[in-house]
């Protein structure tokens, strides 16, 4: 997607016309290439070219194989480069980059709204970050972090009801239907939000995989110059929402928790605590620290070895996992436990 995935083969820009005069052609050879249905992503109205085509395309789980497509796209569809990333298949037909986005019929209708209209979805996830929740092309999720947020312990879907995740964020949802005119429109709306904080859009507030990828955004890259113009120049101004941010997270999750009653979030958020709960109980235990004090020179990748060796080591034993036998073990034997091993480690 964004029109570079092709290193070898010239491509082309397409205009207006020329792009919507390809797109049934297309839709038909997809549809019966791979049995299935296609929809086009949508741009904004007054976008008058276009750098590839982006065509959402329903796995139903009878796709075929990874090499499979990859033979269709060539015999089928005269392609002479394919890029494949995750489920995304990258090729050329007729001077102009098409990608295959083949998605699971649990997020046919997620996806259609996430990747519509540029990078509105891509920004509305920046937004729903500030509330500790990730949004994608399947939907709301919560993500559990531990460890002072360096650690994912698990994660869980809010909601795959676009209505609600817009409205959760106070966005209008039949401005969405009508669709946008122009980026300018686009980024007004995401300014529309009571949760919008221009700063938490800045490359050096994104993690380094998101500040990577945003960089090569041309779209992504206006939306700054926007704010920047906007905002930038009166700090006052920078958290502008009507909701105030603070720094404790946990303010979000009664929020969360009463906007969809459906998924009974505090009852999945109090499984999570108690998951992480045992999970610092282990780690106070057992962890490269002590192993080191009771093996002095065991370190680095060969102390991550011996970890592993030995999880796998109890596993195969069938009674319990090395976590169980932590968790319940005092720490004088479990000492006499890695020492134990250790006799033996490499032998």
């Amino acid at each position: 997607m964004g029109g570079r995935a092709l290193k070898t083969t010239e491509t082309r820009r397409y205009e207006k016309q020329e792009f919507f005069d390809l797109w049934p052609i297309l839709k038909d050879k997809v549809e019966k290439a791979f049995n299935t249905e296609a929809e086009l992503v949508i741009s904004y109205h007054d976008k008058d070219s276009f750098g590839d085509m982006d065509i959402i395309v329903l796995n139903d789980g009878n796709m075929p194989t990874p090499e499979e497509i990859k033979r269709i796209l060539t015999e089928d569809f005269g392609a002479s480069e394919i890029h494949q990333n995750s489920t995304i298949y990258s090729f050329d037909f007729n001077e102009l980059q098409i990608d295959l986005i083949f998605t699971p019929t649990s997020n046919w209708e997620t996806s259609q709204v996430f990747f519509a209209y540029n990078d509105l979805g891509n920004l509305m996830g920046k937004i729903f970050h500030k509330l500790c929740l990730s949004y994608g092309f399947e939907g709301l999720r919560y993500i559990y972090r531990m460890d002072g947020g360096e650690r994912i312990l698990g994660s869980f879907i809010v909601s795959k009801d676009s209505q609600k995740i817009f409205e959760f964020i106070g966005l209008d949802w039949a401005h969405f239907q009508k669709g946008f005119f122009n980026v300018q429109e686009i980024f007004e709306y995401i300014e529309s939000s009571p949760y919008f904080v221009p700063e938490s859009f800045y490359y050096e507030n994104l993690d380094q995989k998101n500040r990577k990828r945003n960089k090569k955004r041309a779209n992504y890259a206006l939306f700054i110059e926007y704010i920047n113009k906007k905002y930038k120049k009166d700090e006052s101004k920078l958290q502008v929402g009507k909701y105030k941010h603070g720094k404790d997270k946990d303010q979000y999750k009664q929020i969360i928790h009463d906007y969809f009653p459906e998924v009974d979030f505090n009852k999945r958020l109090k499984e999570f605590e108690e998951k992480a709960a045992y999970k610092q109980v282990i780690a106070s235990k057992y962890n490269g620290r002590i192993i080191m004090e009771l093996i002095p020179g065991l370190s680095g990748k060969e102390l991550g070895k011996f970890i592993g060796d030995h999880a796998e080591f109890v596993g195969k034993a069938g009674y319990m996992s090395l976590d169980e036998i932590v968790y319940n073990a005092e720490q004088e034997d479990i000492n006499e436990m890695i020492l134990e091993f250790h006799k033996d480690w490499g032998k």
